[in-house]
């Protein structure tokens, strides 16, 4: 039982440090860097403390190239946006990739489509239901860290 939930620990500090970032996001319309730095060192600390009680090591060269990959994806996609993508979302990206390459490195790509098609579905809703103007802003925070759920349940529920 108390492997089980110290394997859990980077899940519950991304949760609850990655929330806290998403609120702001929600509220202001950025995502500060004390926010995303904390929550990529709280994931990374709890992966670490994880590692260390399993006495095993293996997940970081996963977590390591799920970084840079989701990182790189995010850069590019930031470029290609001239700016419509905040950084602070870019930045947001690390906490998600550390989150991700501890349960399911092999998903990280999955992780941004469902990013990317929850914000989708929920501004088509909002424009249709004349919530949101097609001027509008919408804060990309909430739908990283839904998107990076979404990948990491699938992954720990299907096995």
């Amino acid at each position: 039982m108390l492997t089980a939930t110290v394997y859990l620990l980077p899940l519950f500090a991304f949760i609850c440090l990655g929330g806290k970032a998403v609120v702001v996001d929600i509220q202001e319309h950025r995502l500060p860097n004390c926010l995303t730095a904390g929550t990529t060192l709280a994931v990374t600390v709890a992966e670490l403390a994880s590692s260390m009680w399993r006495g095993s090591w293996d997940t970081w060269p996963d977590v390591e190239l799920t970084v840079l990959e989701t990182l790189t994806v995010y850069l590019l996609l930031y470029v290609a946006s001239r700016g419509a993508l905040g950084f602070g979302d870019v930045k947001f990206s690390i906490p998600c990739a550390v989150a991700i390459g501890c349960y399911s490195p092999d998903l990280w790509m999955r992780a941004i489509w469902f990013s990317f098609g929850t914000a989708a579905v929920f501004a088509v809703f909002s424009l249709r239901r004349n919530y949101l103007r097609s001027k509008s802003a919408i804060p990309f925070g909430p739908f990283m860290l839904l998107g990076t759920l979404i990948v990491i349940v699938d992954a720990l529920v299907s096995g």
